[in-house]
């Protein structure tokens, strides 16, 4: 299965727009070498569209900092697959984006008891209000 357009999938983490490839956390957790709980996880993470998910911060944060770990030990091996997946996007704008949104994810559940997202065309934009991010959720070039 291939994705050719990821800005077709915006998901929301507490009213953050994650980089593009963000709302496909759960195919990075499909190819690294995470527990089956946290790739479990994250396949019901990106499962979202138009309903609110909600989950308390402990778990959120400990399973972005799981697959963030893993990211960081698998990185070079995942290209060639990832351009079989997201044909026509560089492999390293790809891993990029997830470890800029598992970034904000972490930092966003480190400050609150429960952490909600959802992923919706419309939803409204805001400025992230994580501590050390000044990021905009209308543009995800503009983490870059």
């Amino acid at each position: 299965m291939s994705f050719k357009t990821p800005a077709n999938y915006p998901l929301y983490f507490e009213g953050i727009r994650l980089p593009d490839f963000g709302a496909f956390l759960d195919v990075a957790a499909s190819m690294t070498p995470v527990s089956e709980e946290t790739s479990m996880w994250f396949w019901r993470f990106t499962m979202c569209m138009g309903a609110p998910r909600k989950e308390r911060s402990k778990i959120v944060g400990s399973h972005a900092k799981e697959l963030l770990a893993a990211l960081g030990s698998a990185t070079g091996g995942l290209a060639p697959e990832l351009a079989r997946k997201f044909p026509g996007h560089q492999p390293e704008q790809v891993v990029s984006d997830w470890v800029k949104s598992l970034r904000i994810i972490i930092a966003a559940s480190e400050v609150r008891k429960w952490c909600q997202w959802q992923m919706e065309e419309n939803h409204p934009a805001q400025q992230a209000e994580v501590p050390g991010w000044t990021v905009f959720a209308e543009s995800s070039s503009a983490m870059a």
